[in-house]
């Protein structure tokens, strides 16, 4: 896995697109504990930007104004796809300029396939959350903010 693919590219503004991809780490890391560095950074960014954008704490638990489907759409969309879950690989004789001529195609179906997903999750939450609509965020004000601070745990039947 090369470092384009655990860490997101640097750029200003920041979307709901990022928080979207923020989401499907923060989904896929799950509970893997503090010793985990990755998934504390992935959470800690989807803490950030959810702050950052105003929404509520655990607000995509919250079934009455987020489908669940948004974080399966975002966590599928974090995928980097086929190619980059091979790390060492001793290819057949003949095999490579198989994998040449195809490898490219695959990647941009690859490509077009995680855009349509984000473009779908985007919809999806400024549907749900119209507050959202054009907000941004830079790089340097999720680290102004610092650390999330204790927020009592959500409760979905209150």
């Amino acid at each position: 896995m090369s470092d384009a693919d655990v860490h997101p590219p640097k750029r200003d503004p920041l979307t709901i697109r990022d928080l979207i991809v923020a989401l499907g780490w923060h989904f896929f890391c799950g509970d893997n504990g503090p010793e985990d560095e990755f998934a504390a950074y992935w959470h800690l960014r989807f803490e950030l930007l959810s702050r950052a954008f105003g929404l509520p704490a655990q607000w995509h638990m919250d079934r009455r104004r987020t489908p669940s489907i948004v974080k399966f759409a975002a966590a599928d969309a974090r995928r980097q796809g086929f190619f980059s879950q091979i790390l060492e690989y001793s290819p057949l004789p003949g095999e490579m300029a198989i994998w040449r001529r195809h490898k490219p195609p695959i990647k941009a179906a690859e490509a077009v396939v995680y855009e349509r997903l984000i473009d779908y999750a985007e919809e999806l939450l400024l549907t749900f959350w119209p507050q959202l609509r054009g907000k941004t965020v830079s790089f340097g004000q999720l680290l102004e903010m610092g650390l999330p601070e204790d927020e009592p745990a959500f409760d979905p039947y209150s």
